[in-house]
């Protein structure tokens, strides 16, 4: 992944992610295989009702 400029919390990624794909950004040191991991919009609030384990998560 390349990533841009910084402006507070915010990181613009210049190349090497999908629109569609999900980025850890809290809490990545913890992941393991099989982990399950809450899916939160921006806001902090869970994506519908999504819990994924941390290879499904890398499918998507």
């Amino acid at each position: 992944m390349k990533l841009g400029p910084v402006d507070g919390g915010h990181v613009a990624v210049l190349d090497g992610l999908q629109a569609d794909e999900l980025v850890v950004v809290d809490g990545a040191d913890k992941l393991r295989v099989e982990a399950r991991v809450k899916v939160v919009d921006r806001d902090g609030a869970l994506a519908g009702s999504d819990l994924l384990s941390a290879n499904q998560s890398n499918a998507q």
